[in-house]
């Protein structure tokens, strides 16, 4: 399901849905509870997460929202980097959206007279404004917590910072597996077990040395001058290993236009169509365009039509996928 907030794209995934579902399970029996669970799950996410884009957009990100089944994150396909500071602010208006709003009906509950019926909806919207606004507050990246303290380490130490932050991310993850696997909270000790993985990895990996770039942008160069020959076979050969080795964005997402056209050249559909369809934010909509009449022009009326939906819908962009994606 893909609509906007204004400017910002939302994307959501079914697997969204079916994870509240699940969590909703207890209230198979009262299908009311069960309902104002998921809506305001729904809610609650979207508002946690447009904390983040609007405050962002105030020093001049380019938000992105997802729903998925792991909740909800807030990329930005265009913008700048911010600076540490600037980072902590984005990183703490999405919890804090949800503490106030939890904290407000809390409040409202407590002095309120209501039937027990909305006593018991109330404690669930409770739990998931204020109780996932104060837990998301655990430092363990990629968790708001764990944003802010990553970014606090970096106000003092711009080199190692991140690298402090995921040592203090794997012990803390490490706790709280072991504290819920001793009360028998399966799902918590697997959400944390998956954040100890990961920042194990993305710690072993800063470990390994850096990719000197230069040769791969002399690469991209010639990708630029092969497309230009009409040699859509080079401009492949050459910008695929950038596109894998670079760490920079702007060499990747470079990458990612250039073999987008040279698939193109070759009338390579399917892998046109996956580059398309998976990094459409990043290629831009002036670019889908181009791709959207040259479908229409060679008669691949279905293609043509997703690329427009693309265009139009802009979908949440690079994300981590971009490191696993072979184009």
């Amino acid at each position: 399901m893909n609509f906007r907030l204004g400017s910002i794209p939302v994307q959501v995934h079914g697997s969204f849905f079916l994870t509240m579902l699940f969590f909703g399970m207890g209230d198979m029996k009262t299908p009311i509870l069960l309902v104002v669970w998921v809506l305001g799950a729904f809610l609650a996410v979207l508002l946690h997460e447009l904390g983040h884009a609007l405050a962002g957009r105030l020093f001049g990100l380019v938000p992105a929202i997802q729903l998925h089944g792991m909740g909800g994150t807030t990329s930005w396909p265009g913008g700048k980097r911010l600076t540490p500071g600037k980072q902590i602010v984005v990183s703490l208006a999405g919890p804090l959206v949800g503490i106030v709003l939890g904290a407000a009906m809390l409040v409202g509950a407590a002095y309120v007279p209501h039937p027990p019926l909305v006593g018991q909806a109330t404690t669930r919207l409770v739990w998931v404004t204020l109780g996932w606004g104060i837990l998301n507050l655990l430092p363990i990246l990629p968790m708001d917590g764990g944003a802010v303290m990553s970014a606090f380490f970096q106000l003092f130490s711009p080199k190692r910072g991140e690298n402090a932050a995921r040592v203090v991310s794997i012990l803390t993850a490490l706790f709280i597996a072991a504290v819920a696997l001793k009360y028998g909270v399966i799902f918590g000790a697997i959400l944390a077990g998956v954040y100890l993985v990961r920042n194990v990895q993305q710690l072993m990996a800063s470990a390994k040395p850096k990719v000197d770039e230069a040769p791969l942008a002399a690469a991209l160069a010639q990708a630029y001058v092969a497309l230009e020959a009409q040699d859509g076979a080079a401009a492949v050969r050459l910008a695929e290993p950038v596109f894998v080795q670079a760490e920079s964005p702007e060499l990747k997402i470079t990458a990612i236009r250039v073999l987008a056209y040279a698939r193109l050249l070759e009338g390579q559909w399917g892998h046109v169509m996956s580059i398309l369809e998976r990094f459409a934010p990043v290629i831009g909509s002036e670019d889908l365009e181009k791709f959207e009449r040259t479908a229409a022009e060679l008669g691949r009326v279905e293609d043509a039509a997703r690329i427009r939906a693309l265009r139009l819908a802009e979908p949440a962009g690079m994300g981590p996928a971009v490191e696993g994606f072979r184009a």
